[in-house]
């Protein structure tokens, strides 16, 4: 994503589900205007798929044991620790942060609550349950995304949910990040969806449909 980096292409991920590739929409960087991405959005269609694969994954992650839940999460911390300098890279350069700032208030918060998060599944007792809402949907900020995500999203699976995320077209930069970590982790298919696109073509399906 650096100036030495060819322009990326970022798509909406639903795990091994291919998402919709419409027409692109550039992404220029705050610092200089250069082109950092094409951004292709996602439409309705992508939107139903995602919800079709997160309400077959719904029971089987619900009942899932504590300490599978833990070692999904963990694969995840295990993958943001590698790329901690990286990652605060790329998001002070999509969202136009100093480094030291994207790394001490966007990236190492999340890898802190990762492994609060991990201890209090394995300290949790045999029979101590947890009750899941369903099927969540989280409509993410164009600044601080990525931490937003991570502060949502990893109590929500720890819980038992699955979750449709909204990236908004002003960060787009989360997308890839998220979707390296997802993908370095056992997480089953439908649980977690990351969908990128505008909200009037979007938003507003995700958030008012009645299975959400």
């Amino acid at each position: 994503m650096l100036a030495s980096m060819d322009t990326l292409k970022i798509t909406s991920w639903m795990g091994q589900a291919p998402a919709s590739i419409n027409s692109s929409i550039p992404f220029h960087s705050p610092f200089d205007g250069r082109l950092l991405a094409e951004v292709f959005p996602s439409d309705a269609m992508d939107v139903v798929k995602a919800l079709g694969a997160a309400k077959k994954s719904m029971e089987s992650w619900a009942s899932t044991s504590h300490e599978e839940k833990a070692l999904v999460l963990e694969g995840m911390a295990n993958t943001l620790e590698a790329h901690l300098d990286s990652f605060a890279r790329e998001i002070a350069e999509f969202e136009g942060w100093s480094l030291s700032f994207a790394k001490a208030h966007l990236v190492e918060p999340v890898a802190s609550l990762f492994k609060k998060t991990i201890a209090e599944l394995r300290s949790a007792g045999a029979g101590e349950t947890l009750q899941p809402t369903g099927l969540l949907t989280l409509v993410l900020p164009g600044v601080a995304s990525f931490r937003v995500l991570g502060e949502r999203l990893i109590p929500a699976l720890a819980a038992g949910n699955v979750v449709l995320v909204k990236i908004s077209m002003r960060s787009p930069g989360t997308l890839p990040l998220w979707q390296k970590i997802l993908e370095s982790s056992s997480l089953p298919e439908g649980v977690v969806s990351l969908l990128i696109g505008k909200g009037a073509e979007i938003g507003d399906l995700m958030v008012r449909h009645p299975s959400v």
